[in-house]
């Protein structure tokens, strides 16, 4: 076994704070092991359950606790209990598991508060401490307080209390997703938060005791298969994203069909109402042409009774002329003939003759000149045929390149041209100015080019939106797997700071002197676990330095304290050393003196006066013992006489005239008298100072032996006086200084007394220089051990990986951030561009792509040229015309002339013809000279000049009544003509109105317009049996529309849906007929608004339309790349994985199972075997999966598409089932169910009995089998499946399982192989039973506990029992520190 599976946690306690019936109770693990043992009611499964699995995942549905699944009790019922029962109506309670490595003492602590008021949402919040603090020991859930009766009370902390108590030693969290996901990172380490869940669950299903009572193969399967890892929504991301997108095209669509469905009921009344006012305009165009048509016809007859009448009245006055002309010939004749003068007659006849002749001569120049008239006239005739001819010509060519352009105009919907070809055929013939038909041509192809341009950076706008897509999809990926690395790297970091941590706790225990307090180790803990950011090595090594500081001052302190003292024994040791010397090398002892003492004595040296110290100058006699010597110096050493001066009285006075730096004593001279002094005791010693013993002596005489009136005085004993002073000397002292003998001997002890001195600090020097070593070597330790504090190279180096891991996220999210933004940006380009692309587009009807645009164009320049073919041609039509005009105006000048001419001959006619009649009367009358002829010639003259001005009077009286009519009839001309004009504006604003209504395009697209009358006759025959019925009007369809439209509109609100009147001209000034005609013309005009452009209502339905075709060819192109990229590419290699990983799995449950011996030598194996096709479209399982598992690049397209119609064929019985079950199921989860691979296999169990082949565990099969071997063949495969799960988590994870009523029905022997098969597995456990006790030899270690509650009572009592592989022992409660317990837990 590795030493990573040796390091794993393992549940170590349990405990339970104001829970159920439990106050406050802490259960022990051995190893992780414990078993729950009593009767029914006594708690066993509520006390198992609340740990696994609510404190492992925190879900507090109510079927979790209950191993049964009932949902009758929830949480909140096991803290409040029964209302009329406990009374209580709020509760705070915690429950948590403690975890400990298996080789260290290393802990970390999890659980959950929470706080239940009856009839409220109960508060949850959920803790974790990692810095090894203990629940019981030295971290508490409670504090005490004073209860109303007066007695210490243990009141569960809040929240807040919790959260302030926890610190920075752990973590505490407010929701079960974020408590969750806390324990699988602090103790699983599942690297997603959905495997943990399915190990929960698994855990949940093998806790259930239906395994002992529901015994059947199929409930392996259904666990076995729910053990195995599904697809996880990270799995599922590309597919829910595609999912999703095409849910929202969906939901684009249904709202896109809603606004058809509704766009299409007002179109359909639309129509009807558009081909009603169509019908209704073509009608009135045909009855305005009828009555103009009437009006034009009488006044055609009017004009042509005119002429007649002209005509008439023009020969009537010839007729009257002729008349006149014939009297005036006939009075002349009578005149002649009354007259009878032959002579007369001959000269006039002559007369008449010149006359004649010059009428024929200037009849002769009129038709001359009328023959060149009319030579020039058929010339002219000549020349306007050719002009006929050239004009026709032009104008078929004309028309044949207007009907080219016409066909190019409708390619490229130039709308324009219908108008101003209909705008030149008003005037056709005449100038037409071509500018305004150019300027529209160059603004449609203008907007052509825009468009094209427009649909180019669309074109260029969506290549940038896929690539960015593409983009996003690749960083949405790499996201992904950073987001892993991260979760791996905090997950590494995190166990490398509680591996740390555990070092940190090793490294503590082995050391000698920086042994760290458990008060400081968990301090330390909790900087470590918030190493990172604010926290660095630094401050781990600042904790650590300040315990190794205060230990190295400490030891500093004291090597210096040592150092002290030896320097001050050195500087003893010197001094004494010194002292020894200067005693070696000096004479007598000398009493200390005072440096101006010095200078006093040598200023009496250098002034030559004489002195001497007392003690110099004298010497005990013999007599005087040694302790009444000491006592006599000791008096003397203490009244400050034993080194005073003793000088000659001649130099007393001068000797006292000392300095200000000077001091000395001095005693002074004293008189002969009878009084006993000192000199009894002492003798005068000679000395070579020059003080004479008679000085000497006389100094002692002052000093007496007993007190007498305030004198100076010293006796035997030590007593003494001086002045004002009296007292007495130390005894027992020795003398020193007064005598030689004294000297010297004091000389010699002070010697050897300063030897023995300097040998005491010497030893004490060396016992020091010991020690200091000593402190020395501690802190060579102290170094070492601080120097050996455990390295930041692991941590430091898992907090670089997690830094670079989060910076890579961090960097990676940034430009996915970005992407989504440039997606966003590009997206909206691309509408906008899509936007700008309908503007463009939207008053052009040809497909919008760029194709047909960049054709359209091509067209337009081709109709640019024709256009400029049509003005040359017109052009030269119009010269032709204005030509033929010209030589239709000279031809009507010749004719005029020709009629003028004509006239004039026929006036010379006239006259010839009546000089011919004179001169043939005149000649007769000549040559009928006779009388009788002359009468009856004159008769006959007298007769008819009688009739003739009856003639004239009748022709001019009908000339006259003719006249009268045609005056009458010009007025009726003007009046008509008037009419034909009121009636030519009626029909050109019915014309006008119904080209207008023809432009709309409602009804009819692309109608040919030269031929109204036509166009409108055909009209009235296609709709005349629809409308021509009774009750059709437009006050119907209108109100039909109206209501239709408020109807619809609220359905349309976000197209801005309008109603409103066109063609409404203003009629001010203008006759009531041609108002009338006009009022006509108006009509109801719906509009849309889209992107800001009022659109109609056709072109709202043509965008709808546009926008149904545009999605349902997304969503195909959706669907095809869900199909083909993401199931085959995405999450095929996902799928294909877990395959793999699940067939890895069932072979090594296999290997697990076949080491297994059972006491009847029953051995079980397991086969995941693929499921056969359920039609023909879909491929068998065990095909699909070898497809699957090959690389899908290098599939071939045959096989490929097989995969993918696999799917679609799954897909779409799928969506069937949903329709007919109305099923409200999402799209996503429909496509999660049918890539979920654990449907496509199916699990077979088969055994193997000693001496027998192996056989499927059919339920007849498993009937058969004895009830020991029925739990071995339900258990093995079962914990096999939960050991798979754990294989998913950290080495380090635990690896625990629970079991109600545990091996229930099993005999003794297997349950012991039951027992053996968790211990090989290394699994922690919580078990409970009525009747198990546990205790077999393949259990090494196990913590029992007996509940007993009896008659539910509010208390359970809990017995404790240790199983130690070999003898079952009970363990009495000790006696523990309560009172110390609860101090601590007030102090905290």
């Amino acid at each position: 076994m590795s030493e990573k599976l040796a390091e794993r946690w393992m549940i170590n306690r349990i405990g339970l704070l104001n829970f159920w019936y439990y106050d406050d109770e802490i259960f022990e693990f051995a190893d992780g092991r414990l078993l729950l043992r009593g009767a029914n009611g006594s708690g066993k499964s509520v006390t198992m359950q609340s740990f696994i699995p609510l404190v492992l995942d925190g879900n507090k549905s109510p079927e979790r606790l209950d191993p049964f699944g009932s949902k009758a009790r929830k949480l909140e019922d096991y803290l409040l209990g029964e209302e009329e029962v406990s009374g209580l109506d709020e509760r705070t309670g915690y429950l948590f598991m403690e975890f400990k490595k298996e080789k260290k003492d290393s802990y970390i602590t999890i659980g959950m508060g929470l706080k239940a008021k009856r009839h409220q949402n109960m508060d949850f919040w959920g803790f974790v401490i990692l810095d090894g603090r203990r629940i019981g020991i030295d971290f508490f859930l409670y504090k005490m307080e004073i209860g109303d009766d007066g007695k210490r009370v243990k009141v569960p902390l809040t929240k807040k209390e919790l959260k302030n108590r926890i610190g920075e030693g752990g973590e505490v969290v407010e929701s079960q997703k974020e408590y969750m996901e806390m324990v699988n990172k602090y103790i699983f380490g599942f690297s997603s938060i959905e495997e943990y869940d399915e190990l929960i669950k698994l855990l949940i299903q093998l806790r259930s005791p239906k395994l002992s009572k529901d015994f059947r193969p199929t409930v392996i399967y259904e666990i076995m298969k729910a053990s195995l890892p599904s697809l996880t929504d990270d799995d599922l991301r590309p597919l829910s994203e595609t999912i999703e997108n095409m849910d929202q095209i969906k939901m684009h669509l249904d709202v896109l069909y809603r606004n058809m469905a509704a766009v299409k009921k007002l179109k359909n009344e639309y129509d009807n109402y558009n081909k009603y006012i169509l019908y209704e305009k073509a009608g009135d165009l045909v009855k305005a042409y009828s009555d103009l048509y009437a009006s034009k016809k009488e006044y055609d007859n009017l004009t042509k009774d005119i002429e007649n009448y002209r005509s008439t009245i023009a020969n009537l006055g010839n007729d009257i002329i002729s008349l006149e002309s014939e009297r005036e010939a006939l009075k002349k004749k009578e005149e002649q003939l009354s007259s009878g003068d032959a002579k007369r007659t001959q000269k006039e006849l002559l007369e008449e003759e010149d006359r004649y002749k010059q009428y024929l001569e200037d009849k002769s120049k009129k038709e001359e000149e009328l023959r060149n008239k009319q030579d020039k006239y058929y010339g002219l005739e000549r020349k306007i045929k050719n002009t006929e001819e050239q004009k026709y010509k032009l104008d078929k060519e004309l028309q044949d390149k207007l009907e080219d352009i016409s066909s190019i105009a409708q390619d490229i919907d130039f709308m324009e041209h219908e108008f101003s070809v209909s705008e030149l055929k008003k005037v056709y013939g005449k100038e037409f100015d071509f500018t305004y038909w150019k300027n529209e041509l160059k603004k449609h192809k203008d907007k052509i080019k825009r468009a094209i341009n427009a649909l180019r950076e669309e074109i260029e706008a969506n290549k940038r939106y896929d690539a960015a897509l593409k983009e996003q999809e690749r960083l949405k990926k790499e996201r992904e797997d950073r987001a892993k690395k991260l979760n791996e790297a905090e997950r590494l970091f995190d166990e490398q700071k509680r591996e740390y941590v555990e070092r940190v706790y090793s490294w503590s225990q082995g050391n000698a002197e920086l042994k760290l307090l458990s008060s400081q180790l968990e301090g330390l803990s909790r900087v470590i676990l918030v190493y990172g950011e604010d926290k660095g090595f630094d401050d781990i090594l600042a904790f650590v330095r300040k315990p190794y500081e205060e230990i190295l001052n400490g030891i500093q302190q004291e090597i210096l304290r040592l150092e002290n003292q030896r320097e001050i024994k050195e500087n003893q040791l010197h001094e004494e050393e010194k002292l020894l010397e200067e005693w070696k090398n000096k004479k007598d002892p000398e009493p200390e003196r005072d440096e101006q003492v010095i200078n006093n004595r040598k200023r009496l040296k250098e002034a030559g006066i004489p002195y001497i110290p007392l003690y110099m100058a004298i010497d005990f006699k013999e007599d005087v013992d040694e302790d009444t010597r000491g006592n006599i110096e000791a008096a003397i050493e203490d009244m400050g006489l034993l080194d005073a001066l003793i000088v000659p009285k001649e130099y007393f006075e001068k000797a006292l005239q000392m300095d200000s730096n000077m001091a000395d004593k001095y005693v002074m001279p004293g008189s002969f008298n009878m009084m006993l002094n000192v000199s009894q005791y002492f003798k005068v010693v000679d000395n070579e100072e020059g003080v004479s013993p008679e000085d000497i002596s006389d100094a002692l005489s002052n000093i007496f032996v007993s007190e007498e009136g305030g004198t100076t005085y010293i006796d035997s004993n030590g007593a003494y006086g001086i002045g004002v002073i009296k007292g007495k000397a130390r005894d027992k002292v020795r003398s020193k200084y007064i005598g030689s003998e004294s000297r010297k001997r004091y000389r010699e002890e002070l010697i050897k007394s300063i030897q023995e001195e300097i040998q005491a600090i010497k030893t004490e020097i060396s016992a020091i220089d010991e020690e200091i070593n000593a402190k020395k070597l501690r802190i060579q330790r102290l170094d070492y051990e601080y120097s050996a504090f455990p390295g930041k190279e692991d941590i430091e180096e898992a907090y670089r990986y997690l830094k670079t891991a989060k910076a890579d996220y961090e960097y990676t999210s940034h430009k996915l951030d970005e992407q989504l933004f440039t997606v966003k940006n590009c997206f909206e380009d691309l509408q906008k561009k899509k936007a700008v692309v309908r503007e463009l587009t939207s008053g052009i009807n040809i497909h919008p792509d760029i194709d047909t645009y960049s054709s359209a164009y091509e067209y337009a320049e081709e109709y640019a040229s024709g256009l400029n073919e049509v003005e040359i041609l017109y052009n030269k039509y119009v010269l032709q015309i204005s030509n033929e005009e010209m030589l239709l105006q000279q031809k009507q000048d010749l004719e005029y002339d020709i009629d003028n001419l004509k006239y004039e001959i026929d006036v010379l006619e006239n006259k010839i013809q009546s000089s011919v009649k004179k001169i043939e009367m005149l000649k007769e009358t000549l040559k009928e000279l006779g009388l009788e002829e002359i009468e009856k010639e004159l008769e006959i003259c007298l007769k008819r000049l009688e009739e003739i001005p009856k003639e004239i009077t009748n022709k001019s009286a009908e000339k006259a009544k003719l006249e009268e009519r045609l005056q009458r009839s010009l007025k009726d001309l003007l009046n008509i003509e008037e009419e034909i004009n009121l009636k030519e504006k009626i029909y050109n604003i019915v014309e006008e109105g119904l080209k207008k209504e023809l432009a709309l395009g409602f009804v009819k697209q692309d109608v040919e317009m030269e031929d109204m009358l036509k166009l409108s006759k055909s009209i009235l025959s296609e709709y005349k049996g629809f409308f021509d019925k009774a009750g059709f009007d437009r006050e119907k369809f209108t109100e039909r529309l109206q209501n239709v439209y408020f109807e619809t509109r609220n359905e349309l609100l976000e197209y801005g849906l309008s109603i409103g009147n066109i063609f409404d001209e203003a009629c001010e000034g203008d006759n009531e007929r041609i108002k009338e005609a006009k009022n006509k013309q108006r009509r109801l005009n719906i509009t849309a608004n889209i992107n800001g452009k009022i659109v109609s209502l056709y072109t709202l339905y043509s965008n709808i339309e546009e926008d149904i075709m545009a999605n349902e060819s997304l969503l195909r192109e959706t669907d095809k790349i869900l199909f083909e990229e993401i199931i085959m590419h995405n999450v095929g290699i996902k799928i294909r994985a877990k395959i793999f990983k699940a067939e890895e799995w069932v072979k090594k449950m296999n290997k697990l199972m076949s080491e297994r011996d059972t006491s009847s030598g029953l051995k079980f194996s397991i086969e995941w075997r693929s499921i056969p096709a359920s039609n023909e479209e879909e491929l068998d399982t065990k095909e699909l999966v070898d497809i699957l598992k090959s690389d899908a690049d290098m599939l071939k397209k045959e096989v490929f598409d097989k995969v993918v119609n696999h799917f679609r064929s799954k897909v779409e019985r799928a969506r069937r089932a949903m329709e007919e079950k109305n099923n409200t199921e999402t799209f996503h989860k429909i496509m999660k169910e049918i890539l979920d691979y654990r449907d496509w296999f199916e699990f077979k169990l088969y055994y193997r009995k000693e001496g027998e082949s192996r056989k499927e565990l059919t339920d007849n099969a498993f009937n058969k089998l004895s009830g020991g071997e029925k739990a071995m063949a339900m258990y093995i495969p079962l914990f096999s499946a939960v050991y798979s799960r754990y294989e998913g988590a950290l080495p380090t994870a635990p690896r625990m399982i629970s079991l109600d009523e545990a091996f229930a029905g099993v005999d003794d022997t297997n349950i012991r192989d039951m027992f053996k098969l968790i211990e090989d597995l290394r699994f922690n456990y919580i078990m409970n039973s009525q009747v198990l006790w546990g205790d077999y030899d393949t259990v090494p270690k196990l913590s029992i506990y007996e509940l007993i509650r009896p008659k539910n009572a509010k208390a359970v009592l809990v017995m404790k029992y240790l199983w130690d592989g070999k003898v079952k022992h009970l363990i009495l409660p000790e006696k523990e520190e309560v009172a110390a317990l609860e101090v601590g837990a007030i102090n905290e």
